[in-house]
C-alpha cells in the first residue's frame, strides 16, 4: 500500500514537473516568436509590417518613457489600454532593445522635471462625475531615448496615428544620418507650358513656395533639397529618393540627368 501511494506521489510530481516545463517553454517561445490572431475588419490590433521590420532591426537598447497619470478618469480607460496593449506588442517584436517604463510624475518631482525637460506637459482633462463636468490636470505622453538622442509625442491624442508616429520617433533617434530626399525644380527645369500660371498674376516664386506643404511634411524625417537639372548637372549621389511634382514637360539635359539618377538605382516619386 504505502509502494503504491509512493508511486502515485511520483508520478504526481513528475505530471507537476513537466506542465511546468512547459509553461516555461511557452512562455519563453512567446517573447521571442509573439503573434496575435486580430480578427478584426480593420486590422486595429496589429502594428504593421514596416513597424515589426524596424523593431527588429533594433540592435541596441531604445528606452520608452511612458509619463501617465494614474488618476485619469474612466472614460479615458480604453485609451490608456490601447496604447499599453500597443506598447507590448512593440516590446514583443523588439525584444530586448526597448525598454518601456510607466511613470507618473504625480508621484514624484523629479519625474515632473524629467517630463517637462522631454517636452511632455501636464494637461487639463475633462471628465465627469454624476453628470458634473470637472477639470483635472495629468499626463499622457511619452518619449523615445537612445544615447543622446530623444523625441517625443507630447500628448497622445490620436490613437489612429500613434504606431506611425511612435515609429516615425524610434527610427529618428536611432538613425545614424538624416536621409536627403529632392525634390525636382519643375518650375526651373521644364519646358514653357500653354497656360502655366496664366490665372494666376502673382506665382509664386519658387518651388518650396509652391509646394509648402509637401516640403514641410517632409522635413519632418528628412533633408529636403531642391534639385535644379536644367543645366545637365547630375543629382547629387546624397540623393536616393527624387519627387518630382506634376505638370511638366522637361527639356532634354533634365530628362538625360534624370535617366542617370534612375540607371544608379535612385527612386522616383512622381508627385501629381
Amino acid at each position: 500500500m504505502e509502494n503504491k501511494k509512493f508511486k502515485n506521489r511520483t508520478e504526481l510530481s513528475i505530471f507537476i514537473a513537466a506542465v511546468l516545463a512547459v509553461l516555461v517553454a511557452l512562455n519563453y517561445l512567446s517573447t521571442r516568436y509573439f503573434t496575435r490572431i486580430d480578427m478584426t475588419e480593420s486590422k486595429q490590433y496589429s502594428v504593421s509590417e514596416p513597424t515589426k521590420r524596424a523593431l527588429r532591426e533594433l540592435n541596441d537598447l531604445v528606452n520608452v518613457r511612458v509619463f501617465l497619470s494614474k488618476n485619469l478618469p474612466s472614460h479615458m480607460h480604453q485609451t490608456v489600454a490601447t496604447i499599453k496593449d500597443l506598447l507590448s506588442e512593440y516590446k514583443a517584436y523588439s525584444g530586448p532593445n526597448l525598454r518601456i517604463t510607466y511613470e507618473d510624475p504625480a508621484d514624484d518631482q523629479q519625474i515632473r522635471q524629467a517630463a517637462q525637460s522631454l517636452g511632455i506637459p501636464e494637461v487639463q482633462i475633462q471628465s465627469f462625475d454624476r453628470d458634473k463636468a470637472q477639470v483635472m490636470n495629468g499626463y499622457l505622453g511619452l518619449a523615445i531615448l537612445f544615447e543622446d538622442r530623444s523625441e517625443s509625442i507630447p500628448v497622445i491624442q490620436n490613437l489612429h496615428n500613434l504606431e506611425y508616429d511612435l515609429t516615425q520617433a524610434i527610427m529618428r533617434v536611432v538613425r545614424t544620418e538624416v536621409p536627403t530626399v529632392g525634390v525636382l525644380d519643375t518650375e526651373g527645369n521644364s519646358m514653357p507650358m500653354p497656360q502655366m500660371h496664366q490665372q494666376d498674376p502673382n506665382p509664386p516664386s519658387s518651388i518650396q513656395q509652391l509646394y509648402t506643404p509637401l516640403f514641410e511634411g517632409l522635413k519632418e524625417n528628412y533633408t529636403v533639397e531642391t534639385v535644379e537639372l536644367s543645366d545637365g548637372n547630375p543629382v547629387d549621389s546624397k540623393i536616393r529618393t527624387l519627387i518630382v511634382p506634376g505638370g511638366s514637360e522637361f527639356d532634354q539635359k533634365t530628362l538625360y540627368a534624370l535617366d542617370q539618377f534612375f540607371m544608379r538605382g535612385g527612386e522616383f516619386d512622381r508627385d501629381g
